[in-house]
């Protein structure tokens, strides 16, 4: 094993010597297709790898090996904490499900330690991480997996949790009880149907025409490079905004460092989101000018 990988561990525990290998299965591919959803937003350049732990009296533990490799040219990744970042999401994902249901939050409150959403009806709050917020409303994908992982599981009574932990440790990172499968299972209030979001964080724009007199009220939209496109990019980051506004200037070859919100619409031929060529930049992280751009490549 790399010393860029680490391994967590599924453990299916219930009532059973054998247990049926497709509700595994199943249940692992809706797992992969989640972290999978959460690597590309966070890591894109992490490669997963699985490997399967044999079978125990009561319980059959999946040992999921996640391993991270960056191109040259990029920046370093912190393989640690990248992946420990990917299995909080992911944990968040199902901590949100299971507080919401098919209900949407009344209430989503940015805190120092992350978001606290609440319901209505429901007096407790919840507190996760702004990334899980935004994927759970945005990406299809991973609301359509995680459905098919709560019907999957309901359909086996042999299940009665899935403890999720990484191997060096004996504190579990998510347990999904008998008692969430069926919120699971329950179609999201969010993201869902023939459109999906994808964020991108950390994505570089190259500015060729822009916008340095916004309207008040009007939709600002800039032209520039992405990944070799010229492309139109909505600008909603509002502090951004208010620097343009207070004078800020920009020089010919100049780019943005920006969270990117692009809109996915599902290709019912092939049962694929594909691009559709809206872009949000939702984030401006820095204005980087031509003599800080050694290490930034469009």
């Amino acid at each position: 094993m790399s010393k860029n990988s680490k391994v967590y561990e599924f453990k299916y525990e219930g009532e059973f010597h054998a247990i049926d290998a497709l509700t595994v299965l199943y249940t692992q591919i809706s797992f992969i297709s989640i972290i999978d959803e959460i690597k590309k937003q966070t890591v894109p350049d992490a490669k997963l790898e699985i490997k399967l732990q044999g079978l125990e009296k009561g319980s059959l533990e999946v040992q999921q090996v996640i391993e991270l490799i960056t191109p040259a040219g990029l920046f370093l990744v912190d393989n640690y904490s990248s992946i420990k970042k990917i299995f909080t999401i992911f944990s968040d994902l199902f901590k949100i499900k299971s507080f919401l249901g098919s209900k949407k939050a009344t209430e989503a409150v940015k805190t120092n330690n992350g978001i606290s959403i609440t319901v209505e009806g429901n007096n407790n709050n919840i507190i996760i991480s702004p990334e899980a917020w935004q994927l759970f409303q945005d990406n299809a994908k991973i609301n359509s997996a995680i459905n098919n992982a709560g019907k999957t599981l309901l359909d086996n009574r042999e299940v009665d949790q899935i403890v999720v932990r990484p191997i060096s440790s004996k504190k579990p990172i998510s347990r999904l009880i008998r008692e969430d499968f069926p919120k699971m299972k329950q179609e999201s209030a969010y993201a869902t149907g023939n459109f999906t979001y994808e964020n991108e964080f950390n994505q570089t724009l190259g500015i060729k025409k822009a916008n340095l007199l916004p309207e008040p009220g009007r939709v600002l939209k800039w032209d520039v490079m992405y990944r070799g496109q010229n492309v139109s990019v909505k600008i909603s980051d509002q502090n951004f905004v208010d620097e343009i506004i207070r004078g800020k200037r920009f020089g010919n070859g100049d780019k943005l460092l920006v969270d990117l919100k692009k809109t996915m619409r599902l290709d019912k031929t092939y049962n694929m989101y594909v691009e559709t060529g809206h872009y949000e930049a939702i984030k401006v992280h820095k204005l980087i000018q031509r003599d800080e751009q050694s290490s930034f490549d469009l």
